[in-house]
């Protein structure tokens, strides 16, 4: 049986053997949160706005990276930073499974 740890990751659609990549983004993002806040570790008040400057960073980083998927996987969602189905061509409409977001966010924001 797998460890609880390894449980969440895979709920969270993240594969088990990808636990050091994990590790090495949380560790890069709380070092920025640290340099943003003047080297210091942020207060829970200060860390909302820092949130929203990580978050234009990350955007940033995605859209210099013109990250490009696969159309028989589907698009990227920026909002979520996950792949969703493409609208099928072929027949009737169905519902996709897992349903994207209500606005999928195609193009960065940033």
């Amino acid at each position: 049986m797998l460890p609880a740890f390894d449980e969440l990751l895979v709920a969270n659609g993240i594969a088990p053997y990808m636990k050091p990549d994990l590790g090495r983004y949380l560790a890069i993002q709380g070092d920025l949160l640290t340099r943003l806040n003047g080297g210091a570790l942020p207060t829970q008040a200060r860390a909302q706005a820092l949130g929203l400057e990580f978050n234009r960073r990350e955007c940033m980083a995605a859209k210099s990276l013109n990250i490009q998927v696969n159309p028989q996987y589907g698009q990227l969602d920026y909002a979520s930073y996950s792949v969703i189905p493409a609208p099928s061509t072929l027949s009737a409409p169905t519902t996709p499974s897992p349903a994207p977001s209500p606005k999928p966010q195609l193009t960065p924001a940033c």
